[in-house]
């Protein structure tokens, strides 16, 4: 804040000592004194702006570089929320849509950069340019023509002043309402940008980039009218983006041209001044130079000022998407240690945050340490949200999930977390070695990075390639990584949750890339996987079922069936419909 404030000093400054020395020294040419004192005046002033101007590009810069660095900050925070904030916040449309208008502000604004800058600047300019140039504008108001003419008795009376005032103060006003009718454009702009950002982002970042979306394309849309479509709304995004910029910058630059034509007629009426005897020529070129000055301050603090509403809705919304959701894990009751931990579900109800249904409704189950678990239901029963729930990502609506008889709420949630290792459906390869992937930032141990690319089922495909695990996993940042199949990314993904050894062992659609012998393979490693510790599938191929102790059945958001599979069969339920729906499938290993 300081840099700017000296870069906005030293500037007025600079103007200061320019204009004057260009007024004494017309002077000085005009009565003929040049010859005498030119040369020790112009090397003066050539001195003295060079050091001014010096000290001036270092503190802009500066200046410029610490404002940037507010910019920066302020993104790097931003991205340090996102990774921080608690899932439930994450997933929630209001606080995307939060970053997404914070960024584009940032981005279009320049947010708290060009508020500082605008806005500072201009008012710091004002004051010290009026404080320098007081004595000359007050000996240009009170000069009076010696002269009898009409246009001395013009200069000489109230109306060339009030002719003066209206020539200054029109450009403020031109500024106010421009700036006002800008702010208007720029608001436009902006909800229309954050709609191009959002068709942008769809269909270059998410489905031109999709392998499965280039496979149904050329399938099923010879004519190219997703594509077709994917232009029109750019184009339509593009032009009514290129419009509003277009209007705003008409709108911004009316006040220049006004302020432009207003200088020029200043320059007349205070020319008219020396004409009939009352100033000096120089004086005429010096007191217009800092009239112009004030004018140009003036003018930019209004517009800043009438453009406030995007600098500070985008100040606004930062604060606002800081503050949403929790960061970092509160501190809590260290888990209770017993001979074999239990998981209960007591009237657990979950609502995802703008939806009026429940995902999960009234919820009681419980989860003995070493049990291997089932959990199957139609699509949209509850179950990626029954495993939410269970491993800390989200709490519960209603309802208590205890630990030990303790409600996890109140417990260590870094400790309690540690005790899972998932499987996700949307599980993530990172663009480092496969060895990386799996070790997930922990302590590498060879022996256990060997077991986890076993049991996988990756061990082979790792061993044929040339660095082995520390092959990159992507070719996103290296050239020498490897493409894995959609298969081999979801046996990796289950590396990684084996080599955390973790006390419970969740499988959320674990073989839902494999092949029917990948599959068969991770079923026939279960136990290993989970040596003798808690595990849970869950999963639309009923096969996973024949190698659990327990299985829980969901549909439309409640549990409507738990047991074994014969119990579950004989039942005649939702359970043995599904089972027999893919019975085809698993006939011969019956």
């Amino acid at each position: 804040m300081l840099l700017q404030l000296l870069s906005a000093v030293v500037a007025s400054l600079t103007s200061f000592v320019s204009l004057s020395f260009l007024g004494v020294f017309i002077n000085q040419l005009v009565g003929g004194q040049a010859k005498q004192t030119g040369f020790f005046l112009l090397g003066a002033f050539v001195m003295v702006v060079f050091l001014l101007n010096a000290i001036g590009q270092w503190l802009a810069v500066n200046a410029r570089l610490q404002s940037q660095a507010l910019n920066m900050r302020a993104r790097s925070n931003m991205a340090k929320h996102l990774v921080e904030v608690d899932y439930t916040t994450f997933i929630d449309g209001e606080f995307r849509n939060r970053y997404s208008a914070t960024k584009t502000g940032l981005q279009f604004t320049g947010g708290f950069e060009i508020y500082i800058n605008s806005f500072l600047n201009q008012l710091v300019t004002l004051v010290t340019t009026s404080v320098l140039a007081a004595g000359l504008v007050v000996t240009l108001l009170v000069s009076r023509s010696p002269q009898q003419t009409v246009l001395a008795g013009f200069v000489n009376s109230p109306f060339f002043i009030v002719v003066l005032v209206i020539l200054v103060v029109l450009p403020l006003l031109a500024a106010v309402f421009f700036s006002k009718r800008g702010s208007a454009v720029l608001d436009a702009f902006f909800a229309a940008n954050i709609k191009l950002n959002q068709v942008l982002s769809y269909y270059f970042e998410i489905a031109f980039k999709s392998v499965s979306v280039a496979k149904t394309l050329r399938l099923f849309d010879p004519k190219d009218s997703f594509l077709d479509e994917a232009n029109k709304q750019v184009i339509a995004g593009v032009s009514t983006d290129t419009e509003l910029q277009l209007k705003y910058n008409q709108l911004a630059g009316m006040p220049g041209l006004i302020t432009g034509a207003c200088v020029g007629a200043l320059y007349i009426l205070v020319a008219s001044k020396a004409l009939t005897g009352a100033i000096s020529v120089g004086f005429v070129v010096a007191s217009v130079g800092y009239l112009q000055v004030l004018i140009l301050a003036l003018s930019g603090l209004f517009n800043a000022w009438g453009n406030r509403r995007a600098a500070m809705r985008t100040i606004d919304d930062y604060t606002e998407f800081m503050a949403m959701g929790e960061v970092g894990a509160q501190p809590g009751l260290p888990l209770k240690e017993t001979a074999k931990f239990r998981i209960q579900f007591e009237h657990v109800s979950y609502r995802y945050r703008g939806q009026t249904g429940l995902a999960l409704d009234d919820i009681n189950l419980r989860i003995d340490e070493g049990e291997r678990i089932a959990v199957v239901g139609p699509n949209g029963s509850g179950k990626s949200t029954f495993v939410k729930l269970l491993i800390g990502l989200i709490k519960p609506t209603s309802g208590r999930i205890l630990f030990n008889g303790e409600d996890v709420q109140q417990l260590d949630h870094i400790a309690y977390q540690r005790l899972f290792g998932v499987v996700a459906q949307d599980f993530f390869v990172f663009a480092t070695s496969i060895a990386e992937n799996i070790v997930a930032g922990t302590s590498p141990r060879r022996q256990e990075l060997d077991d986890s690319l076993r049991l996988s089922g990756l061990a082979d495909r790792v061993a044929d390639l040339p660095a082995g695990s520390r092959t990159p996993a992507t070719r996103e940042l290296d050239a020498q990584g490897v493409s894995l199949s959609g298969g081999e990314a979801q046996k990796l993904a289950i590396a990684r949750a084996i080599y955390q050894q973790p006390e419970f062992l969740v499988l959320d659609e674990p073989t839902a890339a494999l092949d029917p012998l990948a599959e068969v393979a991770v079923y026939q490693n279960f136990d290993q996987m989970i040596q003798g510790k808690t595990g849970l599938y869950v999963s639309h191929r009923m096969s996973s079922t024949r190698f659990s102790q327990k299985i829980y059945v969901f549909n439309q958001a409640k549990l409507v069936a738990q047991g074994t599979h014969e119990s579950l069969m004989a039942e005649n339920g939702l359970y043995a419909e599904l089972f027999n729906a893919q019975a085809q499938y698993y006939q011969d290993n019956a």
